[in-house]
């Protein structure tokens, strides 16, 4: 038995489905708890995931809300580690948090040999940089239309 639940039909109620054979309606109380955890706010979501980037000691947090700017996700996290192992760190604990805590489905991009990982929870993405990095790419200036809605130095 599993629950099907995603952004395809964010208005319906979870579908149960048992082996080959869905059955949309059916009553099962942890279907409406699923389906809100799937369908949840973008906001939350970014801020729990500030709150997670606070206690892994990351350094220049900043939240940005992108939405009417960028078509492909609402919130941008940008921060700053240390060293490759606290980027390393940094990406666990977001992915960590992101499954969680919401369910969310986070996706992985670069390495902290290169000094840049990307975190990709949809609504949410986060990019964890070296400091040289953050000051080569700018990405502060590139999105500076972008509304700020934390930062935390």
């Amino acid at each position: 038995m599993q629950l099907k639940c995603g952004r395809r039909n964010p208005g319906k109620l979870a579908d149960f489905t048992a082996g080959n054979r869905t059955r949309p309606g059916v009553f099962a109380p942890w279907a409406s708890i699923r389906h809100r955890r799937c369908n949840l706010d973008g906001l939350e979501l970014a801020r729990s995931l500030v709150r997670t980037l606070e206690e892994k000691i990351a350094e220049e947090i900043l939240l940005l809300d992108v939405q009417g700017i960028c078509s492909f996700a609402d919130y941008f996290i940008i921060c700053s580690g240390s060293s490759e192992r606290m980027l390393n760190a940094l990406a666990e604990a977001v992915m960590e948090t992101a499954h969680k805590e919401f369910h969310a489905r986070a996706r992985s991009r670069g390495r902290s040999e290169s000094g840049w990982i990307l975190v990709d929870t949809g609504a949410v993405i986060v990019h964890m940089l070296s400091p040289d990095r953050r000051e080569y790419y700018d990405l502060e200036g590139f999105w500076k239309e972008a509304k700020v809605l934390v930062h935390i130095q």
